[in-house]
């Protein structure tokens, strides 16, 4: 979003909507004092008036928003508030503020707002967002993209460029392209994810992605099934010959039994790679829609078979499909196998 229409936005919600925008704090609207995208405003509440200094950024994210709080907090006086206006209060924006503001605060578009005073707190976190980001990768946890996040959490390693981050991913069966990878790790950046400079991308709060990874978790999407009954010994070997290995993967949950004290399943469920399914009519033989004890599911996403080993899932793609899952036997299994990833998260 341009600085300027927001600007419009602030200040009209400031003029028009004096006593409801920024509820239960009322806004003196004759005090407003506004110049490009700076200004001040006094709050009321409870009868004391207090005087806000803001900035208009908009589109600030929580590594911008970091570096100007240690700044307002090294040269701010005491009793000063001074207030970034973002375009929504977001879950990273919220943390980067409970970690750095005294004195300090935000208020979005829409009349969220985290204020952190000498003496006081105020907060409001339920409003929608009504002026969404149409950011070019509009989720960067979930789906295709995430893998340059689960690749983040493999291991400490510190890359050097983005082209050697590709490289990583591709040694771990991850496929995409250079510029998608690149837009992927600057928002990880701006998350405070990640740490990125000129020559060094690091990992910065892996708890906190693995966290994120597991909030934003969808189920990869079904295609065509196929019920086959297959000799359990004979499974892997047939599969290399007919699709090619790294072309099919069992399901997540049911990987966890390569990691963890659990009995493997009795029903295999394996993920194929959509552009290989046409080669499946090879196991057409093995039809049987009544005593079958696997089922064939066709998916686009190639994020199903990141970092598998074998024809498992990774330990990481267990663990968060199982937390996805959500019962008491899952959650379970989950927390043994969050002591197998890697240090940095919970091995």
């Amino acid at each position: 979003m341009e600085v300027q229409k927001a600007v419009r936005i602030f200040e009209a919600a400031l003029t028009e909507e004096p006593e409801d925008f920024l509820a239960p704090l009322t806004i003196d609207p004759k005090s407003l004092t506004l110049t490009d995208a700076k200004g001040a405003f006094d709050i009321v509440w409870l009868g004391q008036r207090r005087r806000i200094d803001f900035e208009i950024r908009a589109d600030v994210g929580p590594k911008e928003l970091r570096n100007e709080l240690v700044h307002a907090n090294s040269t701010g006086q005491k009793g000063d508030l001074r207030v970034v206006v973002v375009r929504y209060l977001t879950s990273s924006v919220i943390e980067v503020l409970s970690r750095y503001a005294v004195g300090v605060g935000a208020v979005d578009l829409n009349g969220n707002y985290m204020l952190v005073g000498d003496d006081f707190v105020a907060v409001r976190q339920d409003r929608q967002n009504k002026y969404p980001n149409s950011r070019a990768i509009k989720n960067i946890y979930a789906g295709d993209t995430s893998m340059v996040a689960r690749l983040m959490l493999l291991n400490e390693n510190t890359y050097s460029s983005v082209s050697e981050v590709q490289e990583a991913l591709n040694r771990h069966g991850g496929t995409l392209a250079l510029s998608t990878v690149s837009k992927a790790l600057k928002a990880l950046d701006t998350d405070v994810m990640i740490e990125k400079s000129r020559d060094a991308i690091s990992i910065l709060q892996a708890e906190r992605l693995l966290k994120t990874l597991e909030e934003r978790y969808q189920r990869p999407r079904e295609g065509e099934k196929l019920r086959l009954k297959i000799n359990p010994d004979e499974l892997d070997d047939l599969l290399n010959r007919t699709l090619g290995a790294g072309n099919w993967v069992r399901a997540p949950e049911d990987s966890s039994a390569r990691y963890t004290a659990t009995n493997p399943p009795l029903e295999n469920n394996i993920y194929v790679k959509a552009d290989r399914w046409q080669q499946i009519e090879e196991l057409e033989s093995l039809v049987d829609e009544r005593f079958y004890n696997t089922t064939l599911i066709a998916t686009p996403d190639k994020w199903v078979f990141f970092d598998q080993k074998d024809g498992w899932a990774s330990a990481l793609e267990s663990y968060l499909a199982l937390r996805n899952r959500g019962g008491k036997r899952e959650l379970e299994t989950a927390s043994e196998l969050l002591r197998r990833l890697p240090s940095q998260i919970g091995g």
